[in-house]
């Protein structure tokens, strides 16, 4: 334990012939070589002119390159490689090397100074020797390591303490936990669907619909058509939607089965023989190949494919505000032309109008009834309680196989009928024609799908690329640094990443449905609600004092007392 005998043994031959070429090439030098020259003779007694014989392969192939080097180098080299120790140096270096059991215990002596232990695989022994092979006195030995990182096996006994374990087990228990705690707080909720309290307690008769904007009729719904959030102040709904909370589940265990790999990899030099190690060496080099392969391949198709489902989904809201706008266009056009014209039995005319509200607004229901779970739980008989239909004509629709196209039928003959002039009533016919091909673009709209074959594809190499992506962290194959490299911060990288594919794969499940139960989807009922109260607004809203002149129309309208 305390401070190495000196060294006092004559110098080896291998020493001597490095100090002989030394002294070759310091020689045609002129004053600047004798400093060099006397600190050599001062340093090696009797070093000048000695001539050594019988150089072995090794040293005749190792000549010209130390002849290459730096003096300065040559010099530190050639004196750090004695050949012989004294008893005294050889007795404690041998107690010493004998304590080593294992050849990757060598790390623990770092050669530097006086440590001179290497490690015979031959005998399986640690001897007294040099980077060339062991001491004379040691033996012979055909299988020389003296770098810890050339052991068959990287493993020292004298590491694998409770420490050891709990460190190499602790990044999969963690994410063991954390799994299981997502699973328990994460359960899948049944997703169900209800109707708004302003679109079924509003009360629909004829008698209200005349009171106009004084009457008993529905008001606008809380929700809007498309559901947005501020991510920032309703992170906690954020991430307890359908993708994030799909995503959560299936990463975390995901990541259990990757932490386990990682670890099995990092361990691997330990276990695995060198030559075996080499082989899974080319494996893993081949298997990043493929995964740097997929990750472009599918990431190009996917970035792509991806961002055109976005743009699908925003066509979809913008068939839905395209029918929105053409009931509002011919609402008004109807109210406003029909106002000008001159009916002789207003309660006959406030009865056409009545049908006319009801197959306007039946047309919107009927468009998006068979796409919203919403709108499904109003049935025919419903639509009759609600006012919006009458039994005979609930039981033409039930037997029609396009039931809206039907009510466009009918309100294409009542504008006929009760439109008076004849360009005004071709301009509605053409904004109904225009209500008909916003209606047809919207099931069109929602056939556009990817072929199956393409998206199966799409998908598989999605998970493949998954699947492998561990292979992408292992930054090196070497086994010295695998075994030294930690896998939190490749285990995090995975989850961040698999997160991404994975809620984005989740994602584009939910934009198929986009009218259906999950948190993303289009609240038909809010657009539906926007529609009929302006409808409503169209057809009984008073007109202004300036206008009642040219109006033929009797409208309702309380008097209102203003509060001073």
């Amino acid at each position: 334990g305390g401070p190495l005998p000196p060294i006092h043994s004559p110098p080896s031959e291998q020493f001597l012939f490095e100090t002989q070429q030394l002294f070759s090439m310091a020689a045609p030098w002129p004053l600047g070589s004798l400093p060099m020259s006397l600190l050599l003779l001062l340093l090696v007694p009797g070093a000048a002119g000695v001539r050594v014989t019988g150089h072995s392969v090794e040293e005749k192939d190792r000549q010209p390159a130390m002849a290459r080097e730096p003096s300065s180098q040559r010099v530190s080299v050639a004196l750090a490689k004695h050949g012989t120790l004294s008893f005294s140096a050889y007795m404690v270096y041998r107690e010493r090397c004998k304590a080593i059991t294992e050849c990757f215990c060598l790390k623990h002596s770092t050669h530097i100074m006086n440590n001179v232990c290497g490690w015979c695989q031959t005998t399986s022994e640690a001897l007294v020797g040099n980077p060339t092979g062991p001491e004379e006195d040691e033996g012979e030995c055909t299988w020389w390591i003296w770098s810890p990182n050339n052991c068959p096996r990287l493993r020292c006994s004298e590491d694998l303490d409770k420490r050891f374990f709990i460190r190499q087990a602790m990044p999969t228990c963690v994410v063991a936990v954390l799994a299981a705690v997502t699973l328990f707080l994460y359960q899948p909720q049944k997703e169900t669907v209800s109707l708004v309290p302003e679109l079924t307690c509003a009360v629909r008769t004829k008698e209200e619909f005349m009171k106009g904007l004084w009457g008993q009729r529905a008001r606008l719904s809380s929700r809007t058509f498309q559901q947005t959030r501020e991510t920032v102040s309703n992170m906690h709904i954020v991430m307890c939607s359908v993708p994030l909370t799909y995503t959560i589940r299936t990463v975390f265990i995901q990541a259990v089965a990757v932490a386990i790999f990682l670890t099995f990899v990092h361990l691997s030099p330990m276990y695995l023989h060198k030559e075996t190690f080499e082989v899974m060496e080319t494996i893993m080099e081949q298997t990043q190949a493929t995964v740097s392969t997929l990750k472009l391949s599918s990431g190009f198709v996917f970035s792509f494919y991806f961002l055109g489902r976005v743009g699908w989904w925003w066509s979809i809201v913008d068939c839905g505000r395209a029918i929105q706008g053409r009931t509002h266009d011919i609402a008004m056009l109807v109210s406003g032309v029909t106002a000008n014209e001159e009916h002789t039995d207003q309660d006959a005319w406030w009865e056409a109008k009545w049908n006319f509200y009801r197959y306007l607004m039946l047309i919107f229901i009927l468009s998006f009834r068979p796409l919203s779970p919403a709108l499904q739980l109003l049935p025919d008989d419903k639509l009759e309680q609600m006012g919006l239909l009458r039994h005979q004509e609930a039981l033409v629709i039930q037997k029609a196989l396009h039931p809206r196209k039907v009510v466009l039928k009918w309100l294409t003959l009542w504008v006929s009928e009760n439109v008076q002039d004849k360009t005004d009533r071709h301009l509605v016919h053409d904004k109904i024609c225009g209500l008909r091909g916003a209606t047809g673009t919207l099931h069109d709209t929602l056939e556009l799908r990817a072929p199956l074959s393409f998206e199966t594809v799409l998908y598989a190499m999605v998970w493949l690329w998954i699947i492998l992506m561990p292979f992408s962290h292992i930054s090196s194959t070497k086994r010295s640094v695998l075994l030294e490299t930690p896998i939190e911060l490749p285990l995090v990288n995975f989850m961040i990443v698999a997160s991404f594919y994975l809620t984005s794969l989740k994602l584009l499940e939910v934009f198929k449905d986009p009218f259906g139960l999950h948190a993303d989807a289009l609240h038909v009922q809010a657009i539906y609600l926007e529609t009929e109260t302006t409808v409503v607004d169209y057809l009984t809203s008073p007109m202004s004092d300036a206008l009642k002149p040219a109006c033929q129309e009797v409208y309702y309208e309380e008097e209102v007392n203003e509060k001073k």
